[in-house]
């Protein structure tokens, strides 16, 4: 049996206080707040790639977010149509999927 880890980095929480509906903003918070883990991270590196990806035409969060997932994680998983598809186009180090996507792929049904 697989072991997973749902990780959540500070972007998460920046993203999170700009959501208006202030039920809906505590209860991203409580759900950050289970997944969060702290790890190490070259914060140069990662900075440098999100530098990097926000040249090729990526968003600043989607930028850091795909840098962190890089450093730390096995794969990325987002439900960011458009995200997905421009990751698909560039070379992203790790594999990006929707969460239908990985659940299929893990054959977690």
């Amino acid at each position: 049996m697989r072991t997973y880890q749902a990780v959540s980095s500070r972007v998460h929480t920046m993203e999170n206080s700009a959501i208006s509906n202030f039920t809906e903003r505590i209860e991203l918070l409580t759900l950050l707040s289970r997944f969060q883990a702290d790890f190490e991270v070259d914060k140069v590196q990662a900075a440098k790639r999100a530098e990097s990806l926000h040249s090729l035409g990526f968003g600043l969060a989607d930028s850091a977010h795909l840098a962190y997932a890089e450093v730390i994680a096995d794969v990325f998983v987002t439900c960011d149509d458009k995200l997905i598809k421009k990751s698909q186009k560039e070379d992203i180090r790790v594999p990006v999927y929707n969460p239908i996507e990985f659940v299929m792929k893990e054959d977690l049904q």
